[in-house]
């Protein structure tokens, strides 16, 4: 290990931009989000419309046929909806496509409980359709979710460095190869979900790796590491990034980058200001003498 902050790339200064950082790490989300909800949308969409084929047999009962026609209008509107999103990526689209893929699901789950009503048997493939249902609803509904946790900010009053640092930091956290720079640790909390943190200058840049992606930044001074329990190699720890407290096993080499990252921000905060005149000439090495004219 070479030393504490041993990324060799230019790091954006959290203090000096914390609220705008934040704003920017509101609109990453977004457009993390909007990425595999368009591709989720037409994916499930064209599926849906499929159900549209089964319309030609007569032998299908009305509250089944009721139920094709529901689903396939909703697929035509997911795979509009879908197609639009690759051109625009409005926030509302959280909320919108998240209500859809819902709705589709719960679509799946009402399909199978009419067939069975009809007298079909619940085989292997009936049971899939209704956990990939159940599983559509959940994503749906933490989509819809994130629609209110982002918040409305907008590119245009971020400054483009920002936002392209921004996005070159959580490119690089979602490849696994980031968890061997000094500068990462990793956190994996019940779920599993699990967090990267790329330890900064002065901060902490914070990402959840899931298709929902929250992002956390936070300045040093609301950072702390609280080791609870060890076992395996692994350290259970509570890790508070400003508001937020992210709980669950930490590997104890990252727990020492942590406090190798603590102990650098230590001996920067106590190297002396040297305060001078404008005009004053720099201070000479240690066991340098002036030169007399």
């Amino acid at each position: 290990m070479t030393g504490a902050f041993c990324r060799n790339e230019a790091a954006m200064y959290i203090k000096d931009n914390l609220e705008q950082l934040r704003s920017a790490a509101k609109l990453a989300a977004t457009q993390h989000a909007l990425q595999s909800l368009r591709i989720g949308l037409i994916l499930f969409g064209g599926l849906a419309t499929l159900s549209l084929t089964s319309l030609g047999d007569a032998n299908t009962p009305p509250p089944l046929r009721l139920i094709w026609i529901g689903t396939g209008v909703l697929g035509l509107v997911m795979l509009a909806s879908g197609i639009w999103f690759c051109i625009h990526q409005p926030r509302i689209g959280l909320l919108v496509g998240g209500m859809l893929i819902a709705a589709v699901g719960l679509s799946n789950i009402a399909l199978t409980a009419a067939e069975a009503a009809a007298g079909e048997k619940l085989g292997g493939g009936k049971i899939f359709w209704v956990i990939f249902g159940l599983m559509q609803f959940i994503w749906g509904a933490k989509l819809a979710r994130m629609y209110a946790r982002v918040g409305g900010a907008k590119a245009s009053a971020l400054p483009p460095e920002m936002i392209a640092w921004l996005k070159d930091s959580l490119k690089f956290l979602g490849k696994k190869g980031s968890l061997s720079n000094c500068n990462v640790i990793q956190i994996v909390s019940a779920g599993p979900k699990i967090w990267r943190v790329s330890l900064l200058p002065d901060g902490a840049l914070a990402a959840r790796i899931s298709l929902d992606r929250e992002i956390i930044v936070a300045v040093s001074e609301q950072i702390a590491l609280e080791e609870l329990s060890q076992e395996n190699g692994k350290e259970s720890v509570a890790l508070r990034l400003g508001p937020r407290t992210l709980s669950g096993t930490m590997k104890l080499e990252h727990i020492q980058r942590f406090r190798q990252w603590q102990t650098a921000l230590a001996q920067i905060e106590a190297l002396p200001t040297l305060s001078a005149a404008p005009d004053a000439p720099p201070p000479l090495p240690s066991g340098l003498a002036p030169l007399n004219d």
